[in-house]
Order: C-alpha cells, then structure tokens, then sequence
C-alpha cells in the first residue's frame, strides 16, 4: 500500500535539487524586444524574485552553504563562462530583468555606468563645464555611481559658505559683545 496515497513519489521529486540550468530556464519567461536594441532579438525576463535593485536573484547551494546570486550574472556564467576579474555586466538590451545571454557584454563599471546613464553623448555638465577627467568625479550613490562636474562643486561649496556667512559673522558679533561686557 503506498504511503500518503501515494504522494511521497512526488514529495521526493520535490526536494531532489535540480540542475541549476534547468532552474535558472524555470523561472524565465519570453519578453518583448528591447526598445533600445530591437535587432538583439527578445529578451528573456526573469520571474523569480526582483530585488530593489531591479535585478533577478537565484539561491545557490554549494557546500552546506546556501548564497544569493544575481540571476543575469549565473546566466552569463553558465552560458560563457567566468566574468573575467574588474568587470561588470552591461545589459545591451537595457532590462534589468533580462538574463538572455546574448544580451550581455562584460565591461568595465566605468563604461556601464556611461551606458546605463545615457552619458556616452554628453560631453558637458548641465551648467556647460567640460567632462574631463581633471573636471568630473564618480561619485558613490544609492543606486550605483554618478558623475559629478568638479567645476560645478566647487561653486555649490561656495554659495552654501557665502549663506552661511552672514549667520557665523552674527554669532562671533554677539560674543565678542558678551566678552566685552564681562570685561568691564
């Protein structure tokens, strides 16, 4: 007679791991062409869990250890092979969600950041300063990396010093007063 009306067959089949291949294929769906690189072909979209960050991550297990990975990156991997060391993954397509293979070129973070930026075209600041290397900073933020025109800092730093000016003279006015009245 089979145990559990004859579930435990399945129950077994549940918690036997699979390949991780076949895990990574089981939670992605067919997407749309890229509205930014339609002749990559379509996207392969990710529908397991999103991060904030807007990228898919997989559980991996390994040695007793259980660890989280981006989606995108095991799928390059599996596909092409190690992501050679300092590199990044650039989604060409522009989707996050994406984890076709052929959508993804390793670059450096500079160069992603340029691309994901749109910043490839520009060449000035907002306020018309060149982006040289002597004038522009990477600055770390809470979604990745942004440029930031040196010129532009400078006069930022100013203007908050000469507002803020009038208050410190205000202060140090009225403590030299109270210091002169304590002396007579």
């Amino acid at each position: 007679m089979p145990i559990h009306g004859g579930h435990l067959r399945d129950w077994e089949e549940w918690i036997r791991p699979k390949p991780l291949q076949q895990r990574l294929v089981d939670k992605t769906i067919p997407g749309p062409l890229p509205p930014t690189r339609p002749e990559l072909g379509h996207c392969l979209l990710w529908a397991g869990y999103i991060a904030q960050s807007g990228y898919g991550v997989i559980s991996i297990f390994g040695h007793g250890i259980k660890r989280k990975v981006l989606a995108h990156r095991l799928a390059y991997e599996l596909a092409k092979g190690e992501i050679p060391d300092g590199l990044d993954i650039d989604h060409l397509c522009s989707v996050k969600r994406c984890v076709n293979p052929a959508h993804m070129e390793p670059v450096t973070r500079r160069e992603n950041f340029l691309r994901a930026n749109n910043n490839e075209g520009k060449t000035h600041c907002p306020q018309g300063h060149p982006y040289s290397p002597e004038n522009t900073t990477l600055k770390k933020s809470r979604y990745g990396f942004r440029r930031e025109c040196h010129a532009c800092t400078i006069t930022a730093q100013r203007r908050a010093r000469a507002a803020d000016r009038p208050a410190y003279n205000t202060r140090k006015r009225a403590e030299a007063q109270r210091r002169r009245a304590q002396t007579k």
